[in-house]
């Protein structure tokens, strides 16, 4: 089962942000899957707290809204794959985060081989969508639901 921390007050400069950064990297850091949102619409600044400014490609309203968007920095040092044009690759990622929805993010650390690169991406998203949708087994007779959890 789930756990849903909230932390909240009608007063600036009380350390929400502050404790939960830190209360989420303990969390991370004990092995818990965690998960941060700010959802402060007009000054988000989690991020800057977690010293990941440059990752936060979208903020909480882009999730209310269902915006779909592509983060693309991969970087193929060939224009080619045998016949298939690299440039394709982000489209057809493009498009598959258009007709889902869905917002992806592909990120290039290493590499410099394009077949290898574009064999990355595509192994990895079937990595994350196989682990999306597993079954988690103490939990395999339930219907999963947040009615409760969310305060």
């Amino acid at each position: 089962m789930s756990n849903v921390i909230v932390i909240t007050s009608g007063k600036g400069g009380t350390g929400k942000t502050s404790f939960a950064a830190n209360v989420g990297m303990a969390l991370a850091q004990m092995g818990h899957p965690t998960l941060c949102l700010d959802c402060d619409v007009g000054l988000r600044n989690l991020d800057i707290a977690l010293c990941m400014t440059d990752r936060a490609v979208m903020d909480f309203t882009d999730v209310l809204s269902g915006r779909c968007t592509l983060n693309w920095d991969v970087r193929c040092p060939t224009e080619k794959v045998g016949d298939f044009d690299v440039e394709c690759a982000r489209e057809f990622w493009l498009g598959f985060a258009r007709s889902v929805p869905a917002t992806l993010h592909f990120v290039q650390f290493a590499g410099g081989n394009s077949h290898h690169i574009l064999e990355a991406c595509w192994k990895g998203m079937a990595r994350a969508l196989a682990a999306a949708v597993q079954v988690d087994q103490a939990h395999r007779d339930e219907i999963p639901s947040t009615k409760g959890l969310l305060v």
